[in-house]
C-alpha cells in the first residue's frame, strides 16, 4: 500500500490514479479502433473479420505497425479489456470483436 505524506501528496496520488484509469480506457478503445480502421475487412460465412496481417492501404508501414502494436496490447491486457478479440481458428490473423456486456446478456 502507498501512503501519502500529506494532503497534497494524497491528492496527487488520487489524480494519478484517475489519469491512469482514463489513459487505460483511451488506450483500450484506441487499439480496437486501430484494428477496425487499418486492417482489411474480410467476410466469411456471414462474419466480418479484420485481417491483422493486411492493411487497408497497400504497403503502409504506419498501419502495419499500428496493427502489430494493437494486437500485442490486446494480448497483454487480456481479460481486463471491455471486449474480447476472437481469432479465426483456421487463420489467427483474422479477428473479430465481441463486447463483454453483449456476452453477459446473451
Amino acid at each position: 500500500m502507498i501512503h501519502a505524506a500529506n494532503a497534497a501528496d494524497a491528492i496527487a496520488l488520487l489524480m494519478a490514479n484517475t489519469e491512469v484509469r482514463m489513459a487505460t480506457k483511451i488506450a483500450d478503445a484506441a487499439v480496437r479502433a486501430d484494428i477496425e480502421m487499418y486492417a482489411r475487412e474480410v467476410y466469411s460465412e456471414g462474419v466480418r473479420y479484420y485481417d491483422t496481417s493486411d492493411t487497408v492501404e497497400a504497403d503502409s508501414k504506419i498501419q502495419a505497425d499500428a496493427l502489430d502494436l494493437a494486437v500485442r496490447y490486446i494480448d497483454k491486457r487480456g481479460d481486463a479489456l471491455p471486449f474480447v478479440m476472437k481469432r479465426n481458428i483456421g487463420c489467427k490473423a483474422l479477428v473479430w470483436f465481441e463486447d463483454k456486456a453483449a456476452e453477459v446478456q446473451a
